[in-house]
């Protein structure tokens, strides 16, 4: 199919589906007129945004970003369907019972009260509660709030990459990124994932912007998403920052004038940040940071035991040496693997997992040839090593399944690191044929002979 068929014939089929979907939600459960105001309300922020992004080089994005929504209402609609029928809602009941309660104070002009600090799940708490505030959902309908959060961070990291890799082909990105079952499904429920990974995709693409000049602005963008990732997981918005820093450290100053001051003066603030966030962090995780130890061993040990058991746990070691690095690697990016599987749900991942090594192991060249841009293009750098230091960070966790959670925050950097190295060298050879074959026509047409005319 040409000029968008694909794209426009995958949009009307989630279309439909999603429609199906939610006649049948109606009609055999309890949600009633306002579940269904609401899912049409959240559509139309959504996709008003997404089907906004769209340029001239991606037209074929209108029709991606509606199947892409459509899309992420049905795996919030079975993240909801699997917490209640297998989890007994866990997590997202308490969030969504307190943020009921706690949406009265806000409507009667009075703060709800604060227990035991405000990060983590106090936070959590109050987000659901300001989210209830004009309108008191359903669960599923707190659920689709939220995924309507996590799918605004995937059209942030969409157009973060765009705006890195202005000469790379879009669309291979834009459909890991819209249809990833991980992506899709785990930041879209009630939770703090969704939080999380909307925090990192702000931060992200200030980031993108502060490296093209260092303007002093984009700092005011990236510090939000560092606050709202790090007041519910302080450790990813330490990884964030510290891959900012190293970034700015290690890439080429950009060509416009003042921009290696701005640049030196970023890196200064940028450091004293960083400490700050390692030393919360260390304080959160009880282990030791000082100028002369750097003891990991206890974090290391209390991680293994709490995330070894179940019957989703496995052996392994985290990193702590070279050899570590492959199994480590394995782990917290693609396991497990489908004989590993012990259900539905852990089929899927590992569905998914195999895949993403497949293609992995097919573009690992490329990627290795990549790694020459990483002093040229910082937003390579920066997702090389963010995703370095997860897979660093997370090879403790020893059980798959949480391990499969945890893996939607990392997958749009490792989408990069498949599809960036070679994009532009690609398109600049599909570029030159196109120019040969529009000089070769126009060559014909030159010494093609003119029609003769009749009198």
């Amino acid at each position: 199919m040409k000029n968008g068929g694909m794209e426009r014939l995958l949009a009307t089929l989630a279309v439909s589906v999603g429609l199906l979907a939610l006649g049948v939600a109606v009609v055999i459960s309890d949600l009633g007129i306002g579940f269904v105001l609401l899912t049409f309300f959240l559509s139309a922020v959504a996709l008003t945004i997404g089907t906004r992004m769209a340029t001239e080089k991606d037209p074929w994005w209108k029709s991606l970003v509606v199947a892409g929504w459509v899309t992420k209402l049905i795996g919030s609609s079975l993240r909801y369907w699997v917490l209640v029928s297998i989890y007994i809602a866990g997590d997202a009941s308490g969030y969504h019972g307190r943020g009921i309660a706690f949406a009265d104070y806000w409507r009667s002009f009075d703060v709800p009260p604060v227990i035991g600090g405000i990060a983590g799940t106090p936070f959590m708490t109050w987000t659901t509660s300001v989210l209830y505030i004009p309108y008191e959902p359903s669960f599923v309908g707190g659920f689709f709030e939220f995924a309507t959060l996590s799918f605004m961070a995937q059209l942030l990291f969409y157009a973060s990459f765009r705006r890195a890799f202005p000469a790379a082909r879009w669309k291979p990105y834009a459909y890991g990124i819209l249809f990833l079952p991980s992506v899709v499904f785990w930041p879209s429920s009630i939770g703090k994932e969704s939080l999380v990974i909307l925090g990192i995709a702000i931060a992200t693409y200030g980031s993108v912007r502060l490296f093209e000049r260092y303007s002093p602005k984009w700092i005011l963008v990236i510090m939000p998403g560092l606050l709202l990732a790090g007041i519910i997981r302080i450790h990813m918005a330490a990884l964030v920052a510290g891959a900012i820093a190293l970034t700015a450290l290690w890439t080429r100053t950009p060509k416009p004038k003042g921009s290696g001051v701005r640049r030196a003066a970023f890196m200064l603030v940028g450091v004293l940040g960083l400490g700050l966030l390692v030393n919360l962090t260390a304080t959160e995780f009880d282990f030791t940071v000082s100028a002369d130890e750097f003891d990991l061993d206890a974090l290391y040990d209390r991680l293994e035991r709490q995330t070894g058991d179940g019957g989703s746990a496995v052996e392994g070691e985290p990193i702590r040496s070279i050899q570590d690095i492959p199994q480590g690697v394995l782990r917290v990016l693609y396991r497990p693997f489908p004989w590993e599987a012990t259900n539905e749900q852990a089929l899927l991942s590992a569905a998914e997992g195999t895949v993403l090594l497949i293609v992995t192991l097919l573009r690992f060249p490329a990627m290795v040839r990549g790694l020459r841009m990483t002093r040229r293009r910082p937003y390579f750098t920066y997702t090389l090593l963010f995703t370095a230091g997860f897979v660093m960070a997370f090879s403790t966790f020893l059980n798959l399944g949480l391990m499969a959670r945890q893996r939607s925050i990392v997958l749009p950097f490792l989408l990069v690191l498949l599809v960036a190295p070679g994009a532009e060298e690609a398109q600049a050879r599909a570029d030159k044929k196109e120019a040969q074959r529009r000089a070769r026509l126009d060559e014909l047409a030159a010494t093609a002979p003119a029609p003769s005319s009749t009198a």
